[in-house]
């Protein structure tokens, strides 16, 4: 089973043997977006559930999208 990236990988079994897995564990990396002065909302819980643009308070011409990774974009 591939382990997403925005999650830490945790072997499940010794790496040398055949069966070696991974289970996936949401690692809190809070992250700041300098320049709007916000927290970023691309978490772990937002990827998992779709979410990845969101609105820019304030702004209707700013937006902020997600990668994969969990890294925030402003567009």
């Amino acid at each position: 089973m591939p382990c997403r990236l925005y999650h830490s990988p945790t072997l499940t079994t010794p790496p040398s043997s055949s069966s070696a897995g991974c289970t996936e564990t949401i690692v809190a990396q809070p992250t700041y977006i300098t320049s709007l002065g916000i927290p970023s909302p691309c978490t772990a819980h937002s990827l998992q559930t779709g979410r990845i643009l969101f609105s820019v308070a304030n702004s209707n011409k700013q937006y902020i999208q997600c990668d994969a990774a969990g890294n925030a974009h402003v567009g």
